[in-house]
């Protein structure tokens, strides 16, 4: 087996950023920054399941901004254009991302403004736990706000909830 110095040596470019901006801008201990590097190494994956951009984001100590930390550029939206790692999002563009990283709280399909207030997508935003349950990060989904496949599912839905209903008789059970 290999001896380590550290318990961040073997890591590439992109986590040794994440271990960084976690480490200079937050008290989360060595357990904690493992779990965020971990659901960063997921984003291509997910981003390729939810067809849109990923990224972890974190609170920071001092003055509760968030900033990313990690981040997977999809080739078909790639948002920003830009590696936005390092980078606040705040709170009046992106208030998902605060209510996740603030009490833990999930939130799908809410709007939000990006790209210095040039375009609305649409977020997923789910709060990354430790083994504690206490609130370390959060994860977030961003697509397209107007996504031809994304009106269409929300069309079908609708069409399926009025099929489930249509014919059925509403009765009083008391």
């Amino acid at each position: 087996m290999c001896a380590r110095d550290s318990f961040f040596e073997e890591f590439n470019a992109c986590d040794k950023e994440l271990i960084e901006i976690v480490e200079k801008l937050t008290e989360l201990k060595k357990e904690d920054i493992h779990i965020l590097l971990e659901v960063s190494h997921t984003l291509p994956y997910i981003s390729a399941l939810e067809d849109g951009d990923a990224y972890v984001d974190i609170l920071t100590e001092e003055n509760r901004l968030a900033v990313v930390v990690a981040q997977h550029r999809n080739p078909k939206w790639d948002f920003y254009g830009r590696n936005i790692v390092g980078e606040t999002m705040w709170r009046s563009n992106e208030p998902a991302v605060y209510r996740a990283l603030e009490t833990g709280v999930t939130s799908r399909g809410l709007r939000a403004i990006i790209a210095k207030g040039k375009l609305a997508i649409r977020q997923n935003v789910s709060a990354i736990t430790n083994d504690d349950g206490k609130v370390i990060g959060c994860l977030i989904v961003e697509r397209d706000f107007e996504d031809k496949h994304f009106v269409g599912l929300c069309d079908d839905v609708k069409q399926f909830d009025a099929s489930l209903y249509s014919g059925i008789e509403l009765q009083n059970i008391g």
